[in-house]
């Protein structure tokens, strides 16, 4: 008998599949992970699964949509509001990054697959290719914001726009590498948390 699947079943099938996928992704590594597995932890079938995802590299930039952050975005909005303080909008962005993942366990964990557990050759060059573009979003976002601190006198002479944006950049990108791309965090969101205050004391302007 056929059994017509409603929406909601698909739906639910979907996030299945997704959540057996992370688990297999975080224990056995993306390039150890086969749709068999993933199949049978979700406990379908391998043709529910190319029902929603053409292979196993789809079905991971799937899962790394649940993880990206819209930080970049938010703060290059904020910019632009009249009054705007960009070293406060800047120091913001990055800490409300922190305490974002800090407060979703399921972000946490992809974070370390895509950081930790995941080759980037072959098809998965794509998704690399998606986490430089974020990457260089984010950098724009940092320059922007030193640009106009410099214009309104607030950012510190011994800092160029340039120079203060890849130093926040590499601060940003190596807090999550450390936080998330081992087995064993080193630090704790706290510690992250005052590391950026105290690089943003070295980029204000004594007054």
């Amino acid at each position: 008998m056929f059994v017509r699947r409603t929406k909601a079943d698909a739906l639910e099938t979907r996030q299945q599949i997704l959540l057996a996928a992370e688990e297999l992704f975080l224990r056995e590594g993306v390039t150890n992970s086969t749709l068999e597995k993933i199949a049978a932890a979700a406990n379908v079938t391998r043709g529910a699964i190319y029902w929603h995802f053409k292979d196993k590299y789809v079905l991971f930039e799937a899962l790394y949509e649940c993880a990206e952050l819209p930080q970049a975005e938010i703060a290059a909005r904020d910019l632009d509001r009249e009054g705007a303080h960009p070293l406060a909008v800047l120091e913001s962005c990055v800490i409300d990054c922190i305490r974002t993942v800090a407060s979703d366990p399921r972000r946490q964990r992809i974070c370390t697959i895509v950081l930790g557990r995941c080759e980037y050759i072959g098809p998965l060059q794509q998704v690399l290719g998606r986490i430089r573009e974020s990457s260089e979003r984010m950098h724009r976002t940092f320059l922007r914001g030193f640009q106009m601190a410099r214009e309104q006198q607030s950012l510190d002479t011994k800092w160029t726009p340039d120079d203060a944006a890849r130093v926040l950049n590499c601060l940003t990108v190596g807090i999550f590498g450390e936080w998330l791309g081992w087995d064993e965090p080193s630090g704790s969101p706290a510690d992250y948390e005052r590391m950026v205050r105290e690089l943003f004391t070295t980029f204000h302007a004594a007054r």
